[in-house]
């Protein structure tokens, strides 16, 4: 996901000088050394996808033209002999063979008096406790195939995201208990299987606070972390082996003041591996060490050479704001930041579609109707779904060709999957891709949508992507 032209913008990394326009209710800045030409990325110009039309089920209004089916809710006997649990959340998708999809959903559930451990019973087919997760596997027709715990033992399960050894990495939105406490819950990451329910170990080197959610850079392996405290940093964790979250080094990024300038803001990181399982809490040491405060991380996404994270409660008007952080030139930009609650309000989870830069931002908000926002690759900002049950939308993914959304409602205890015509640009790129030169000698070493991808998402031409292939690099 990124909000530039997908070449353009990503090649130049910025746009027009201090640049603000009013977009859809909000604030849309834009930064760097000169403005780009026009677009030219493969999509036609964007205009939402209409009004949404009232639900006579009262569960999603969506646009005319698209329609949702109901995959699970709260209450549903399982599987393995449980009932589904509720507040489902954050989730991610996995490729589970055969055209079918495994949705991994996380529960964020915590019972007073209970321990982690008396989460969801596996074993004994309990599923009525403090958190964990769940797995559904959905054929292409959208009927379930099956439904189980695919996670147990933690509490307040909210978002978190894919490894990529192909697991789903669930998060506790927990503080860390006074005493301290051994590393198994609060507060930590753990790794999941949403297939087997054979459950990998936490990773203290992750932190232990209110984890909200994660991704890998890809380029380098980095992760980065966000965390919902009204008093929240910004984390990332450089791991000492790759693809290996045993051990690294976990720091907290640290800006000048966030208010009052749209200028780009060169960042530093600062390292906070020593704070462990004490009882002090992460977020106050990091600042007393001069780490940036945000009112309340929420999702987190990767796309181009970016990654993007919004702060739930940022900005003037309390209700939102979405940062744009480049590794490459250690800088945060603010991509947007809401000033009414009809456009965006305290965004949550986000994620992009795949093969369009368009964000998904899924509300959490005080305003009812809560909605499921996209912002399209230009910053336009429109609503495509409200939910109509009185819930906040959570854990929106996509299956692998952007064409079928999946959202949980949260308080509902629901989970759906959303169709119809939504757009798409890889077709395009595809098209352009194969269109190109190939070197010297005729050899095609790119597939078409590896070559698409890099057309769009790096700004390369198709030959200099099978240029880059014929060195050894990756695209």
């Amino acid at each position: 996901m990124e909000h530039f032209s997908r070449r353009q913008f990503l090649r130049a990394g910025a746009v027009g000088a201090a640049g603000a326009a009013a977009v859809g209710g909000g604030a849309w800045w834009a930064f760097g050394a000169g403005r780009p030409p026009a677009p030219d990325d493969g999509l036609p110009p964007f205009a939402g996808y209409g009004p949404v039309v009232d639900d006579p089920d009262g569960v999603l209004n969506l646009p005319e033209g698209f329609r949702y089916t109901v995959l699970a809710a709260a209450g549903d006997r399982m599987d393995d002999g449980g009932r589904r649990p509720r507040l489902p959340d954050g989730a991610e998708v996995f490729d589970a063979g055969n055209g079918r999809l495994a949705l991994c959903s996380n529960h964020e559930i915590r019972e007073p008096g209970k321990r982690p451990n008396a989460a969801l019973d596996r074993r004994g087919g309990r599923a009525t406790s403090a958190g964990g997760c769940t797995t559904l596997i959905v054929n292409q027709d959208n009927t379930v195939e099956s439904e189980f715990v695919s996670q147990s033992d933690t509490v307040m399960n909210c978002a978190g995201g894919k490894s990529p050894w192909g697991t789903w990495l669930t998060c506790e939105e927990i503080d860390v208990p006074p005493s301290g406490g051994d590393d198994r819950g609060y507060g930590m990451v753990y790794d999941v299987d949403p297939f087997t329910g054979d459950n990998g170990p936490p990773y203290p080197a992750l932190g232990r606070f209110r984890h909200e959610a994660l991704v890998f850079d890809p380029a380098t392996g980095i992760v980065y972390l966000t965390e919902d405290h009204p008093q929240g940093l910004f984390y990332r964790f450089l791991p000492q082996r790759r693809d290996d979250l045993s051990a690294g080094r976990l720091e907290a990024l640290a800006v000048p003041a966030l208010g009052g300038t749209t200028d780009p803001l060169r960042v530093e990181w600062i390292d906070v591996s020593d704070v462990r399982a004490s009882g002090e809490s992460l977020h106050g040491v990091g600042a007393d060490r001069g780490a940036t405060v945000f009112d309340g991380c929420e999702g987190i996404t990767h796309f181009g050479r970016a990654i993007y994270f919004d702060e739930g409660e940022g900005g003037d008007a309390g209700l939102g704001r979405i940062w744009r952080y480049h590794p490459a030139g250690e800088r945060l930009e603010l991509w947007y930041e809401s000033s009414d609650a009809s456009a965006l309000q305290q965004p949550d989870n986000l994620r992009d579609q795949p093969g369009t830069g368009d964000l998904y931002l899924c509300e959490d908000g005080a305003h009812a109707p809560n909605k499921l926002v996209v912002q399209s690759g230009r910053g336009e900002v429109f609503t495509f779904a409200e939910d109509a049950t009185g819930s906040e939308l959570a854990g929106a993914c996509w299956d692998p060709t952007g064409r079928r959304l999946f959202v949980n409602l949260h308080q509902a205890g629901l989970t759906v999957a959303i169709e119809g015509p939504f757009r798409e640009a890889l077709a395009a790129e595809r098209e352009r891709a194969a269109a190109g030169t190939a070197p010297a000698g005729g050899v095609r070493r790119a597939d078409p949508d590896t070559a698409a991808r890099a057309v769009r998402d790096r700004g390369m031409t198709p030959l200099e992507v099978e240029a880059a292939l014929a060195l050894g690099l990756r695209v």
